[in-house]
């Protein structure tokens, strides 16, 4: 991938450069072999996906302002454009998969995509999964990626989609097991489909009845079901996903208070302040301030 260069107020966004993606849209490293890469951002979104697989370390990672301890066993998975901070305190050791959707699609009946997946795109969902009693066999699939990717042997590009398809839908099963666990049942396939639709569609779509229809359901069918499986209206859902965004433009944005109250389709930029100031506590240009000195300059590690 191609490396960013950093500047005074925005956070940068790796890309998989042109050679790499020509090639195979796909990449997998030990993070020790990374953890001094000259000029690596301290903080970086990305335009690809990110599987992050921790063998040992400690600290904290930030995933969309949100803090994730760091600790064995752990994987998290990143969405592309989420905001990534890595403030560990004990070395960290482990892989780092990186793979753009295309790379993810095989022949076959069976349309796997990374949308299939409850720890990409769903905000409503902690990234992050603690593998537990598949953590060696998890640790030996990515060994095995690994040593694939290097060989360059006859059919390299479709073992390593194999490789990681199974790595996906083992860490999916496992995920959804967290999940229930976790609470005292899943949230529902219609739920599901409607968090999915808001994360493509928050921009063009803020209104309940326009996502009813694409479900096939009445908006008080929608909204009593969220209320059931999540305890919040439908239309908070949308609201949630479009203060994360505007979040995200605040923090890597140059765009006004103004005009990022605009591109969210609010007509109003005050009532866009009074509306973010309530839900965060804080002024839009409060925000802004305060995340770029955490989040581009941070304090060093004692």
């Amino acid at each position: 991938m191609d490396m960013p260069k950093m500047t005074e107020n925005k956070i940068p966004i790796l890309q998989f450069s042109s050679e790499k993606a020509q090639d195979m849209p796909f990449e997998i490293f030990r993070i020790e072999g990374r953890n001094h890469y000259p000029g690596y951002p301290i903080s970086f979104r990305s335009d690809f996906y990110v599987i992050v697989v921790i063998t040992a370390g400690a600290g904290n990672s930030f995933i969309d302002f949100q803090a994730h301890p760091i600790d064995r066993g752990i994987v998290y998975f990143i969405t592309p454009g989420q905001v990534q901070q890595w403030a560990s305190t004990r070395s960290l050791t482990g892989y780092i998969l990186l793979f753009q959707e295309s790379f993810l699609p095989m022949n076959g009946a069976d349309q796997i995509t990374p949308r299939s997946f409850d720890y990409f795109h769903r905000t409503d969902l902690a990234p992050v999964l603690q593998l537990g009693d598949l953590e060696a066999k998890m640790l030996t699939l990515c060994q095995d990626m690994l040593t694939a990717y290097h060989e360059k042997d006859f059919g390299r590009t479709a073992l390593l989609q194999s490789y990681l398809r199974v790595f996906l839908i083992q860490s999916q099963r496992l995920f959804v097991r967290q999940q229930t666990t976790d609470s005292t049942e899943s949230v529902g396939s219609l739920v599901t489909n409607y968090i999915r639709l808001i994360d493509q569609h928050f921009l063009q779509k803020q209104r309940v009845n326009e996502y009813a229809t694409l479900l096939g359901v009445t908006p008080g069918h929608l909204t009593d079901t969220t209320r059931e499986k999540l305890g919040l209206p439908a239309g908070q859902l949308i609201q949630r996903r479009v203060l994360l965004e505007a979040k995200r433009m605040l923090t890597y944005g140059e765009n006004s208070v103004g005009e990022i109250a605009f591109s969210l389709n609010f007509t109003d930029p005050s009532y866009f302040a009074r509306y973010f100031r309530r839900e965060t506590g804080q002024s839009p240009t409060a925000f802004r301030t305060h995340t770029r000195e955490k989040y581009l300059f941070p304090r060093s590690e004692s």
